[in-house]
């Protein structure tokens, strides 16, 4: 669920004999099964009350084309998304709390340059390196349009071990520091189950798991997330309404 848990994993793609791998598609790496078109997620309070996470719209091609995040239930920010040539995808941030701005807003110690266009809307773009078998090795987001020669304001790299997804690790600020790395652990079904996350900011790692109830087509529509940290649980639910 990003800034929110973003979950980046789904099946892993078996290719055929003689055949190239497609490459992952923002659908699958939003871990996401049968190509929906609308994804709308919030947590569900004791009380029966949901508090609005994020909206996420899709195209037919899988590619992520609008995301509305929220934060306390409110609207944080909109993006729209942009797919030129060349693998990059170029998100068009647009705050709901902030004047529009249209300038480049220089470099303070750890914060990266960012930039905005002439409507005031933060611009970031995003490239991603695949393996053989199609899967993201690792993936950069850059401030602005398009790459530039500059390190990227933030990292993400990927592992795998025995076939599958066996780590994310995340990188960001300006120079880049790891700001989390996320191990996932399997049961002895092959059955993800477990994901430990490692913060610099705490002393002790994160425990994360979690029982989901599904849709016919194998996306998670509730999911009890029960997250322990030396010693202090916290249970969350999450609902989600998938349109197809």
């Amino acid at each position: 669920m990003q800034g929110l848990l973003v979950v980046l994993f789904g099946s892993l793609m078996l290719a055929q004999a003689g055949t190239v791998p497609a490459r992952w598609t923002d659908v699958k790496m939003d871990g996401l099964k049968a190509g929906p078109r609308t994804v709308s997620t919030a947590i569900e309070r004791p009380s029966g009350a949901k508090e609005q996470v994020d909206e996420s719209t899709f195209d037919g091609e899988g590619r992520l084309v609008k995301r509305i995040v929220y934060r306390a239930g409110v609207v944080l920010y909109t993006s729209t998304f942009e797919h030129p040539e060349g693998g990059v995808r170029v998100e068009v941030r647009r705050y709901a709390d902030r004047p529009p701005l249209s300038r480049l807003e220089p470099k303070n110690g750890r914060v990266p340059p960012r930039y905005f266009d002439e409507s005031g809307a933060e611009l970031f773009c995003r490239t991603i390196d695949f393996d053989a078998g199609g899967r993201p090795l690792a993936e950069f987001t850059y401030a602005g349009r398009e790459p530039r020669k500059g390190p990227p304001a933030a990292r993400v790299v990927y592992q795998y071990t025995a076939g599958r997804p066996s780590a994310a690790t995340y990188f960001e600020r300006f120079p880049e520091q790891q700001v989390r790395r996320e191990v996932f652990v399997y049961d002895r079904q092959r059955v993800w189950t477990e994901t430990i996350v490692y913060d610099p900011v705490f002393p002790s790692p994160e425990k994360r798991t979690w029982t989901d109830t599904l849709d016919p087509l194998g996306n998670w529509i509730r999911r009890e997330d029960v997250r322990t940290r030396a010693g202090q649980e916290v249970r969350l639910v999450y609902v989600r309404t998938i349109g197809y």
